[in-house]
């Protein structure tokens, strides 16, 4: 999946929300680094072939970046996220 685009600029914290069939949130997550995250779930976890479609948001900073993750995660009731499902 060619998902995430390299720039020649420092890239920003992205939150990013993989979706699969009828884009029922499967996983969101943060980095900085959104080629190397992708690349990381594809080798090691077993859901990833279910995902069809990744949703990005970038942030000025990590601390919002984090934020809106939390609050995602609690609307959205991703299947495979254990943080934050409370």
């Amino acid at each position: 999946m060619g998902i995430f685009h390299r720039s020649g600029r420092r890239s920003r914290t992205v939150r990013y929300t993989y979706l699969g069939k009828h884009r029922r949130p499967l996983y969101v997550g943060v980095t900085n680094n959104p080629a190397r995250r992708h690349r990381e779930h594809r080798a090691s976890k077993p859901w990833f072939p279910q995902v069809k479609k990744v949703k990005t948001k970038h942030y000025r900073t990590r601390a919002r970046a984090l934020h809106a993750e939390r609050r995602a995660i609690a609307r959205k009731h991703p299947q495979y996220n254990i943080q934050h499902r409370r």
